[in-house]
């Protein structure tokens, strides 16, 4: 599972506004900018938040784990994929190899 943050999902956006607004153009720039604190603060809760969400996902994953050691190591190397929290063609495998 990913988590990312992709910038030109705002930039449609802040381009109509500000050619909604041409005198708040500058003002814009300055509050977006790489230097602002508002970027920094920004990059700073997306970072807890994939961090927090990663957490969730690990806890997750070890829920679902078996209580046998050694099955539960093999689980345990499948990764993520985006959508589930084991990549579905290796559970299936690992699967179809253990029954």
């Amino acid at each position: 599972m990913v988590c990312y943050y992709n910038a030109s999902h705002w930039l449609t956006p802040l381009k109509e506004l500000a050619n909604k607004h041409p005198t708040a153009k500058q003002d814009l720039k300055n509050v977006l900018s790489s230097e602002s604190s508002l970027k920094s603060i920004s990059e700073d809760l997306l970072q807890l938040t994939c961090r927090r969400r990663a957490e969730i996902i690990e806890q997750i994953r070890n829920d679902f784990l078996p209580k046998n050691g050694y099955q539960a190591s093999l689980m345990s190397a499948i990764p993520p994929s985006n959508s589930h929290i084991f990549y579905e063609t290796q559970l299936l495998d690992l699967m179809k190899e253990r029954s």
